[in-house]
């Protein structure tokens, strides 16, 4: 699961992460997902008009 490289001390300075499972793709729309959420979030939020005077 873990390098014994990283586990052992620092290595080569890199970093080796263990496999969660969730792959870069499913990543890559939940992230979509929540940028189209704020987006949508923002079109529902009230806007503040500021009177020129």
């Amino acid at each position: 699961m873990y390098e014994s490289s990283v586990v052992g001390g620092a290595g080569a300075g890199v970093a080796v992460l263990p496999v969660t499972g969730l792959s870069i793709g499913w990543q890559l729309v939940l992230a979509a997902t929540l940028i189209v959420g704020g987006l949508a979030l923002l079109r529902l939020a009230p806007r503040v008009r500021r009177r020129r005077g």
